[in-house]
C-alpha cells in the first residue's frame, strides 16, 4: 500500500509503504474470489487496524509488490483552465499560490513552484502514488470555497 506511512526526517518527507496480505474481498455482504473494476470492494488484510481507522488509507493505492506507481512529492503538469467557472471568470495561476489537486483517489493541497507556458510545477503537501500521464483536476479557493478551475495531465514527477 503506497504511499504508506509518511514521516518527516531532516525536513524531507519519507514514505514507507505498508505490506500486508489480502485475507478477504467483499462487495456489501457477498464474499468475492477476485476483484474487478467498477464498484466498491471491502478488502480484508493482515494490516494493523490502527493504520486503517479514521479514513487513514484514503488516497492510498494497493497492489502487488513491484507493480505500483512511484510516489511523488512534486509533479509537473500540462494544464488548461476553464474560460469561466460557476462564480468567477478565468484568472491565470500565480507563483506560490495554494491550489487543491485531485489525483486519482487522492485530494491534496499544493503550492505552485514554477509556471512556464502551459506547464506548472506543484509541490504536494501530501505525497501521491501516481503515474506520468494521469489526469488531475485543479481547484482554487474562491470566496472561501474550493472551485474547480481546470484540469491537467502529469508529465513528470519527483
Amino acid at each position: 500500500v503506497r504511499p504508506g506511512l509518511v514521516s518527516k526526517e531532516d525536513g524531507r518527507l519519507i514514505c514507507t509503504p505498508f505490506f500486508a496480505t489480502v485475507t478477504s474481498l467483499k462487495a456489501e455482504k457477498t464474499s468475492l474470489e477476485e476483484a474487478a473494476p467498477g464498484g466498491l470492494i471491502g478488502v480484508g488484510t493482515t494490516m494493523d487496524p490502527y493504520f486503517c481507522k479514521s479514513d487513514r488509507l484514503v488516497g492510498m493505492v494497493m497492489g502487488l509488490e513491484g507493480t505500483l506507481p512511484p510516489v511523488y512529492h512534486t509533479i509537473r503538469v500540462t494544464y488548461e483552465l476553464f474560460q469561466k467557472t460557476v462564480s468567477h471568470t478565468r484568472e491565470d495561476l500565480h507563483m506560490d499560490e495554494h491550489i487543491l489537486l485531485n489525483i486519482g483517489s487522492t485530494t491534496t493541497g499544493s503550492k505552485i513552484r514554477e509556471i512556464s507556458g502551459g506547464e506548472v510545477k506543484f509541490e504536494l503537501i501530501k505525497p501521491c502514488c501516481c503515474d506520468v500521464g494521469d489526469r488531475i483536476s485543479i481547484s482554487r479557493r474562491i470566496k472561501n470555497n474550493w472551485r474547480l478551475i481546470g484540469f491537467g495531465r502529469i508529465i513528470e514527477g519527483e
